[in-house]
């Protein structure tokens, strides 16, 4: 039988989305709730500010709030990840209610998350209608916004803290939302007269209808009032673009500035003649950010050829810190002929003759177990040929 036009339209972009995982994306542009698989609902008047990358939605704390489309529920049936940015105004002793997934309070399963604002904790709570209950609690960072990111993936409950996972809960089954479940903004139906709704700014909200892995959330990181350069080394004479990430901070201040071609951008070109610490200040809506870099400053005629440095150690575990494994001072490197891992029967894992790539712990696709590795660098230095040959740990 042959699909009308229209619905293999719906069929195909259907199918598109669950390709990709991404369900629904609200950037709140027009501070609307508009998606192309539906439209969700305004409580209240939210209104309009600035967005880490154009505008959010920002609620007031009273009557404000929101309702994804009632489609949204029909595609978190199995596992699922909710990832969004908030910058939180509440104050006081009470829980704010930021998110809830249900439909009635008390007959219902229920998922909420919520602000203790008297210990700036976060909470994930998981009702069961069997009568299960789950919470998941922790203190969140001191920052001007917040990546909060839940997953579900099987049985396991995930709650992570600007890319990094902070709690988890296994369930002793499957957590089934109510056919008529919302998930909703300060909106929940166990919002009580104790609670408050959540006041602040909302952004990027996505909802996803698989699990994402560490590696999939760090990536998609936007390092909201976050330096995203680490520290670095150049050559005497050289420059290094110090990037900073989205912010809806208007005034910076970088200290020393020394070497700087601007001290009040948000990203600077540094060109020290010794080796400096940089410190970058910023305010948004009173809240200050404050980030520090080294650009380390080598005199090219002073390399030492064979000290090649290459770590003991690293951490693929998507944290964003020490999550690939490469050679520390590539700038001694003239060409390099060959990079390589191997494990310890000598198979070669990974390969590469670019200075500045790394590796990512794991081969044809699969993350490789805790152990013990092997690598070999062949490279030239000043017209003559070098080779170093070490271990290192892989650590989870």
């Amino acid at each position: 039988m042959r699909l009308p036009l229209y619905t293999l339209y719906i069929w195909l972009l259907l199918n598109a989305f669950q390709l990709s995982g991404q369900e629904f994306k609200f950037s709140f542009e027009n501070c609307d709730l508009q998606s192309p698989l539906g439209n969700g609902i305004l409580n209240g008047n939210p209104g309009c500010e600035c967005g880490l990358i154009d505008q959010s939605i920002f609620l007031d704390g009273n009557d404000d709030g929101f309702i994804l489309p009632d489609t949204t529920v029909s595609f978190m049936k199995n596992d699922f990840t909710i990832d969004f940015y908030m910058s939180s105004d509440n104050t006081g002793n009470q829980l704010a209610d930021i998110m809830a997934i249900g439909n009635a309070c008390g007959l219902d399963s229920l998922i909420t998350l919520k602000h203790l604002v008297s210990t700036d904790e976060i909470i994930l709570e998981l009702y069961n209608i069997n009568g299960n209950y789950y919470a998941l609690k922790e203190k969140m960072p001191a920052d001007c916004w917040n990546r909060i990111t839940i997953v579900k993936s099987k049985l396991n409950y995930l709650l992570y803290l600007n890319n990094i996972e902070v709690a988890k809960v296994i369930t002793a089954q499957n957590i089934p939302f109510a056919k008529n479940a919302k998930l909703t903004f300060a909106n929940s139906p166990c919002l009580t007269t104790t609670d408050e709704r959540f006041k602040g700014r909302i952004d990027e909200l996505t909802i996803y209808s698989r699990a994402l892995s560490d590696r999939e959330i760090f990536q998609n990181y936007l390092y909201p009032d976050k330096l995203i350069s680490n520290d670095t080394t150049i050559y005497l004479g050289n420059s290094a673009n110090l990037i900073y990430g989205n912010s809806c901070a208007s005034n910076f201040s970088w200290q020393p500035s020394m070497g700087l071609n601007s001290v009040s951008d948000a990203s600077v070109v540094a060109t020290p003649d010794v080796t400096t610490t940089y410190m970058v200040s910023s305010v948004d809506k009173g809240c200050a950010s404050v980030n520090k870099v080294t650009v380390y400053v080598v005199d090219e005629d002073s390399l030492e050829c064979t000290n090649l440095l290459l770590p003991g150690a690293f951490t693929p575990n998507g944290d964003g810190v020490n999550d690939v494994y490469n050679i520390s001072n590539n700038f001694i490197i003239d060409e390099l002929n060959g990079f390589e891992v191997m494990d310890r029967w000598g198979s070669v894992l990974f390969r590469s003759v670019d200075k500045l790539e790394g590796w990512d712990g794991s081969y044809l696709g699969n993350a490789c177990e805790p152990a013990m590795y092997v690598y070999r660098v062949n490279y030239s230095c000043k017209g003559q040929s070098h080779q170093k040959m070490g271990n290192f740990v892989l650590l989870k």
